[in-house]
């Protein structure tokens, strides 16, 4: 399994990139794995408020439903419009 040394990872296997003030959110190839087909994601609303250790979203999958948290309060500024098919 791949795990990129820049990534800051979560015991619930969940990765953050940061980019200057920007951070970059996913699921690690571990979770990805388990998950199977994600078949859809829930984001929260730009300008949310986005709380330490509370889910933010919802990550579904043909196996099940997982809601990622987050470590660090932050409102989310805007949000992208593309899923990536690969890790990174």
């Amino acid at each position: 399994m791949n795990y990129p040394s820049e990534l800051k990872y979560t015991k619930d296997d969940e990765w953050l990139k940061v980019e200057g003030d920007t951070g970059v959110v996913g699921i690690t190839d571990y979770a990805q794995n388990a998950l199977g087909d994600i078949v859809f994601v829930e984001l929260p609303k730009v300008g949310a408020e986005v709380i330490a250790g509370k889910p933010f979203g919802t990550v579904e999958s043909v196996k099940a439903v997982s809601p990622p948290s987050t470590r660090s309060w932050r409102m989310p500024r805007k949000r992208s419009t593309r899923t990536p098919t690969a890790p990174g």
